[in-house]
């Protein structure tokens, strides 16, 4: 006798090689960054790490949306990978030219910077 049973994906199961994926590229921007000693380097293990931790984020959220329809998240989980990482980058962007802005102002105030940023 055999059993034909037909097995149904889960949302987990084709979630998996993405989360996988994300959680690898920000622990390599992160082991980069820690390890670089150029400061162009270090800034793109750091870009890599924020990239890595969004897309993370955003495949952990569409995953749950999407919650027992794996075909419903493999047609969006980019869009919301998209999302959320442009989303953490326009509001680095934001901070940023906060910082230059700061920094211009001050020097042509001739105070000391009290609004800086750290990203240490």
């Amino acid at each position: 006798m055999s059993c034909n049973v037909e097995r149904q994906e889960s949302t987990f199961s084709a979630a998996l090689p993405y989360g996988v994926g994300a959680l690898a590229l920000g622990s390599a921007g992160a082991i980069t960054a820690v390890a670089a000693t150029a400061t162009a380097v270090k800034i793109i293990g750091i870009a890599m790490g924020i990239i890595g931790a969004y897309s993370f984020l955003a495949i952990l959220g569409c995953g749950i949306f999407y919650a027992g329809n794996p075909q419903g998240f493999r047609e969006n989980w980019a869009k919301t990978a998209t999302v959320f990482v442009g989303h953490a980058v326009t509001e680095f962007i934001t901070i940023a030219i906060k910082e230059v802005f700061y920094n211009i102002l001050d020097t042509a105030l001739g105070k000391k910077n009290t609004q800086t940023v750290s990203f240490r």
